[in-house]
């Protein structure tokens, strides 16, 4: 018999989420042809998963050896635990690809970054948490705000058009011409300073090349950008 493992889910094409793995879950893991694992769990993966990804040529990546709380009190998951985690998501050349995740938090955090509204990410949280919500999981969802970028150093995305004159190099991967792009950039120091007085606590995520990012991805962040830059023309 074929058993899912712990609120198993499909998050994307090609991913797919749970929040623990038993021996009893291998012959369905079979089933899905996976090439990766990552785990954002603090414990190092037991024997007998590491002993099933060895023998079914799995990529097994450990990603919450990093430091499982951030320094703001608002984020759940560490700044550099959702830039792992980000490099194996957002590259397909990862997939098929497991999310192992006890928190069940950065699932919701991906939805962030693709601009889903809150009570949509809040509502599939919870219904992969089952009876074990957990307060600070949803208020991480809630405060966090991700910013994508091709990182240069310099530049990230915005909607401040008066930033646009002090901003150099960098490339937002949009769909769009290169002057709208360049639009919606400005500079990571001004994120940052900004999170001392504003409760939203802003994260820049590093996106691989546009050549291997997802297809699912590319189609939701690009509809994103056609609808503000008509939101911005109705406005002007």
């Amino acid at each position: 018999m074929l058993a899912p493992p712990e609120y198993f889910g499909v998050v994307e094409d090609g991913v797919y989420r749970c929040s623990a793995l038993t021996t009893l879950n291998f012959a369905f893991l079979e089933t899905l042809g996976l090439k990766t694992i990552i785990s954002l769990n603090p414990d190092r993966p037991p024997k007998h998963i590491r002993g099933f990804c060895s023998e079914q040529d799995i990529k097994l990546a450990h990603v919450g050896l990093r430091p499982w709380r951030a320094s703001s009190n608002a984020l759940v998951l560490s700044e550099d635990l959702l830039q792992d985690s980000f490099d194996y998501v957002l590259d397909k050349t990862s997939y098929p690809i497991l999310i192992l995740d006890s928190t069940n938090a950065f699932v919701g955090a991906l939805r962030r970054m693709l601009k889903w509204n809150y009570s949509s990410v809040v509502a599939e949280y919870r219904i992969f948490s089952g009876a074990k919500p957990h307060y600070m999981a949803e208020i991480f969802l809630e405060m966090i705000d991700i910013k994508c970028v091709a990182w240069d150093g310099e530049c990230a995305v915005t909607d401040d058009e008066e930033d646009i004159k002090s901003s150099s190099g960098g490339q937002f991967l949009g769909p769009s011409s290169p002057e709208f792009m360049r639009s919606r950039m400005y500079s990571v120091t001004s994120v940052m300073s900004n999170m001392n007085s504003n409760p939203v606590q802003t994260v820049i995520i590093k996106v691989p090349d546009e050549e291997v990012l997802p297809e699912w991805f590319k189609f939701q962040r690009d509809m994103w950008l056609e609808e503000q830059a008509d939101r911005d023309k109705i406005e002007f």
